[in-house]
C-alpha cells in the first residue's frame, strides 16, 4: 500500500512538471528520453500520462484485470505466478479479484509500468530500470513472445476502459513507447530455448 501511495504522489508531481514543458520534440539532454526512446516525442509522453492516470487511481482493480486477460490469452503464463498456480479457484476474473495473490501480482505489474512512465524523461533511471526489470523477467523464464503478448493486451485494455481518452494519437504514443522498451529490454535475448538454467518466479 505504501508503494502505491508513493507512486501516486510521484505521478502527481510529474504531471505538474509536464504542464511546464512546451510541445514539440524532446531536446537531447540529461533529462530527456530522446537518446533511449528516439521515436518518443513530448506530445506522446503527455498522452501517456493522461491515459495512465486512470490506471494508477484504481491500481488493484486494473492490475487484476490485466493479469486475467493475459492468462486467458495464454494460460501457460500461470507458471510464472506460483501463488495463483496453487489456487484451484483462480479460473475467472471474479475469483481473481478476491484473491490476495492476484491483487499483489497485478499491483506489482502496474507499479513497474508506473515507474517507467514516471521516468520517461530520465535516461539514467529509465535505462537502469528497464535493464534490471527485463533481466529479472528473463531469469524467471519469461519469453520474448510472452512480453509481446502482454504488451498488446495492455494496449487493448487501455483502449477498452477509457474510449473517451483513447485517440489514434494516444494509441500511437503507447505503441511507440512499449515497442521501444520491448526492443531495448530484450536486446541480446535469444530464443526461449537457449538453455537458460535459472528458472525463478516473477515474484522473486
Amino acid at each position: 500500500i505504501a508503494a502505491v501511495r508513493a507512486s501516486i504522489r510521484l505521478f502527481e508531481r510529474m504531471k505538474q512538471q509536464e504542464r511546464k514543458i512546451p510541445q514539440g520534440k524532446l531536446a537531447v539532454n540529461s533529462t530527456s528520453a530522446h537518446s533511449l526512446l528516439p521515436a518518443l516525442h513530448n506530445r506522446h509522453i503527455k498522452l501517456i500520462n493522461a491515459t495512465w492516470e486512470e490506471m494508477i487511481k484504481y491500481m488493484d482493480v486494473h492490475g487484476v484485470r490485466i493479469i486475467d486477460r493475459c492468462l486467458t490469452k495464454k494460460p501457460d503464463l500461470i507458471r510464472l505466478l506460483p501463488k495463483l498456480a496453487a489456487c484451484k479457484k483462480c479460473k475467472s476474473c471474479r475469483s481473481l479479484r478476491n484473491n490476495a495473490a492476484s491483487i499483489q501480482y497485478g499491483r506489482k505489474l502496474l507499479l513497474d509500468i508506473t515507474s517507467v512512465v514516471i521516468n520517461l524523461r530520465n535516461n539514467a533511471i529509465l535505462e537502469s530500470y528497464i535493464r534490471d526489470t527485463f533481466h529479472r523477467l528473463r531469469e524467471a523464464g519469461v519469453d520474448k513472445e510472452d512480453i509481446e503478448m502482454c504488451r498488446d493486451e495492455l494496449i487493448m485494455y487501455l483502449a477498452d476502459i477509457q474510449p473517451s481518452k483513447w485517440s489514434t494519437e494516444a494509441k500511437s504514443a503507447w505503441k511507440t513507447m512499449v515497442d521501444a522498451i520491448t526492443t531495448l529490454g530484450t536486446k541480446g535475448w535469444q530464443h526461449p530455448s537457449d538453455g537458460l538454467s535459472i528458472r525463478k518466479t516473477v515474484s522473486s
